[in-house]
């Protein structure tokens, strides 16, 4: 069976991962202006002209992404002072992401960190000099 890209339900889904994410009140705005910094990179994906399979793995990894960071930002307040893009970028790299809990193999793994390192790559080209 073929996936089929909807662009509108893709991005009105990512407008509840703040909530999904939430464990306490103040995650919500941490999960708000991570999504300030990851829908431009979701837009971008699905503007690529990829398949739709890995638009949704890439789209799976950014949703354990943010998991993770509103997660670590629950212990670490300077976390929560920062924009999204700021935020992503203290946890992605040109090497990858960080060690996800939730993968339970390498290669789960490896894509984790290609797309952590296809955002890293966005974020960096998209910022100014």
């Amino acid at each position: 069976m073929t996936r089929v890209l909807n662009r509108d339900a893709i991005l009105a889904d990512m407008d509840g991962w703040p909530e999904k994410w939430q464990g306490v009140p103040s995650d919500i705005d941490v999960g708000r202006r991570l999504m300030a910094g990851m829908r431009p990179f979701a837009a971008s994906l699905m503007n690529e002209g990829l398949a739709a399979g890995t638009v949704h793995r890439h789209l799976n990894s950014l949703w354990l992404l943010g998991g993770h960071i509103v997660a670590t930002a629950q212990r670490d307040a300077g976390l929560r002072s920062l924009s999204g893009s700021e935020m992503l970028l203290q946890f992605v790299e040109p090497e990858g992401g960080p060690v996800c809990r939730h993968l339970s193999t390498e290669d789960e793994q490896r894509r984790f960190d290609a797309t952590c390192r296809k955002l890293h790559g966005f974020l960096t080209a998209s910022r100014p000099a």
